[in-house]
């Protein structure tokens, strides 16, 4: 049994992700035939959170990218945690793995980004030097 997110089923279903876990096709607008959409969630744990305060993100890809990619192409809501990462503040799995930010991510990945501080405290801020 695999639980989910609330928000998460919500962002999928948006998108035309299967609630199972496989995608839906879309059709394309300007020529009305069929395409698949590649998708991975994007979930943060711990005291992290989009600058809207989301905690799940799902994200359309068109070729396998790397985490960082993933999470530039969000600008502002994720752009936080890429100085969190640098400072190693930031733990990152794909699909339960222990992942980098230079992993390359394919469709229905489940990336899941996790703060510490290395400490057991919050700590999460990003330093200023």
């Amino acid at each position: 049994m695999q639980i989910r997110h609330t928000g998460l089923l919500d962002i999928q279903r948006r998108h035309g992700v299967g609630i199972i876990g496989g995608t839906t096709d879309g059709v394309n607008a300007a020529t009305g035939k069929e395409h698949a959409r590649d998708m991975v969630t994007i979930e943060l744990l711990g005291q992290l959170q989009t600058v809207d305060g989301e905690r799940d993100v799902a994200v359309e890809l068109t070729a396998p990218v790397s985490v960082r990619q993933v999470i530039q192409r969000q600008g502002i809501q994720l752009r936080h945690l890429l100085q969190l990462i640098r400072e190693k503040k930031v733990l990152v799995t794909i699909n339960k793995k222990i992942a980098s930010d230079d992993s390359l991510v394919h469709d229905g990945d489940a990336i899941r980004l996790v703060g510490h501080d290395g400490f057991g405290g919050s700590g999460l801020g990003p330093t200023h030097s």
